[in-house]
């Protein structure tokens, strides 16, 4: 779902997170950058949309855990620790999915602590130092 899907159908309560990072591809021996979406409910958590532009070939892996999240009612804390591959063709030691998923949970500790929230982050940024 849209934001404004969402937004009609849940509630004002939906959130949209937004990622850049770059990816190196060492079998082809280029770079190139990912930029993900993940739309969910701030208040159960859950995620109802994601969006995905690359062209880096294990974006298949990331758009299939991400549609699983979607279709499976998970929460960004559950995306944020879902087991998943280790994207070496694509130089990131965690999926773009687990990243999604952890930074909503830390909008979400964010915001009950009173904080402002990072709602888009470009890799390496000091706003997003979670689990990696």
């Amino acid at each position: 779902m849209t934001v404004e899907a969402a937004k009609e159908r849940i509630g004002d309560h939906i959130e949209r997170l937004d990622i850049h990072t770059p990816a190196t591809i060492h079998a082809l021996g280029e770079q190139t950058d990912i930029v993900a979406s993940l739309i969910y409910d701030y208040e159960s958590g859950i995620v109802y949309g994601a969006q995905i532009s690359t062209n880096a070939p294990a974006a298949a892996e990331v758009i299939t855990t991400l549609s699983h999240a979607v279709s499976s009612g998970l929460t960004v804390t559950e995306l944020a620790f879902l087991d998943t591959y280790f994207e070496s063709e694509i130089n990131l030691p965690y999926s773009v999915a687990n990243r999604l998923g952890e930074m909503g949970v830390i909008a979400e500790a964010k915001r009950a602590a009173g904080k402002a929230i990072d709602r888009n982050t470009v890799d390496g940024d000091d706003n997003l130092n979670g689990f990696q």
